[in-house]
């Protein structure tokens, strides 16, 4: 079977000029190489910053943006195509569509691949350019929040999608749902969830008497990711609990964290780390019992995963993409969306938990970590693609 995927997100290699976002998707599908029925070849076409415009005075980055760029990683062919946002745009405009309609028919015609089916994630970004190519396929999309944000303020996406795709998919339940919600067609039960590597299934003992809690997040400091929360949360708690703070990651409301943190008393037991290795954050999970992000507009968040395998308390938000992988009360905590009280009401549960509870989460959260994990969630993926060809065919 041959599969043709088109996304703008994917793991870059050879171009450290690129900034990169996230690789989730690469993950997801790299497995598919080993499966000796089936050929992937993957279309990323990459959106450069608006900020980044600058770049196409140098004359190599030019080169790669005019010809194209193709690479192979973890035996995964891809064919990375350029397409340079402007500063405010707030749609693409039709030179930009056709640069992706054409890299494609690239694929498919000079590189004589022909897909027996064509996936899309973050479908939105292919209306326009997915029924302009060059293959009788079944289309299939797979709904990122993304898609869902912007279908919510352009409806007239909803029917395109409906109009185009033949299937649909969403990363989580909480996207499905708000896909039914807000009209879209044939949508699939089947879930695409993300998994951990399973080499990061070692789970460190977390059975210790706990006399100073320590609490991780982990992620951008951005503002829908809502740390703050977290700070005014534990400034609350600081007189009738014991714990320290760990901040792992980097943005741009770092500033505003570090007054809060001295606003709040908090100097002494909370630390910001910036970026870290892959390695070092798995280092900093095993070392927690705590792990929270109150984010919202979030597809899935892998890092909760992460940190279930490693047995920490792990707290994410409802209605979001970790809802329903995290059940409330049974393998973690949800807190209400944008609520800053639901926050500090959870901490302090927690912090007041039997130790016999605290260990019943824990190990219920490392159980689901450890289904939840990279090559099974990916092979469970591929399997539904092909029965849907073969479906297809019938």
């Amino acid at each position: 079977m041959n599969i043709l995927l088109l996304t703008p997100l994917y793991k870059i290699s050879g171009r450290e000029s690129l900034e990169r976002n996230t690789e989730a998707i690469h993950h997801l599908v790299k497995y598919w190489e080993n499966v000796e029925s089936v050929n992937l070849y993957v279309v990323n076409t990459y959106l450069n910053p608006g900020r980044n415009i600058k770049f196409l005075l140098k004359r190599d980055e030019l080169k790669h943006f005019r010809d194209d760029y193709e690479y192979v990683v973890d035996g995964v062919n891809v064919y990375l195509t350029e397409i340079q946002q402007i500063p405010f745009q707030k749609k693409f405009w039709k030179f930009q569509n056709r640069k992706m309609i054409n890299a494609v028919n690239n694929v498919i015609i000079n590189k004589q691949f022909n897909p027996d089916i064509i996936i899309a994630h973050f479908p939105v970004r292919y209306l326009g350019v997915i029924e302009k190519i060059k293959s009788d396929a079944p289309r299939i999309a797979v709904l990122h929040f993304t898609d869902i944000r912007i279908c919510k303020k352009y409806p007239h996406y909803v029917s395109a999608i409906n109009n185009i795709f033949t299937k649909v998919y969403a990363r989580s339940a909480s996207i499905r749902n708000m896909a039914d919600e807000i009209g879209i067609e044939r949508l699939s039960d089947f879930i695409i969830n993300s998994g951990v590597p399973q080499e990061q299934n070692v789970i460190r003992e977390k059975e210790r008497n706990i006399d100073r809690w320590r609490i991780l997040y982990v992620g951008k400091l951005i503002e829908r990711k809502h740390p703050e929360y977290i700070v005014k949360a534990l400034s609350k708690l600081i007189k009738e609990y014991d714990f320290e703070m760990r901040f792992v990651g980097s943005g741009p409301i770092k500033n505003n964290l570090e007054r809060l943190v001295h606003e709040g008393g908090l100097e002494g037991k909370t630390s910001f780390f910036g970026v870290l290795p892959r390695g070092k954050v798995f280092e900093e999970m095993a070392n927690a019992d705590i792990f929270i992000m109150p984010s919202v507009q979030e597809t899935l968040g892998l890092v909760y995963l992460e940190a279930m395998c490693q047995g920490c308390i792990t707290i994410g938000t409802e209605g979001e993409g970790i809802d329903g992988v995290i059940v409330n009360g049974k393998n973690g905590f949800l807190v209400r969306p944008l609520s800053e009280d639901s926050v500090y009401q959870c901490l302090k549960y927690v912090f007041d938990m039997p130790s016999e509870e605290r260990k019943r989460i824990s190990e219920e959260a490392v159980k689901s970590g450890g289904y939840y994990n990279e090559k099974d969630m990916s092979i469970a993926y591929l399997r539904e693609m092909e029965s849907f060809v073969e479906g297809a065919k019938s």
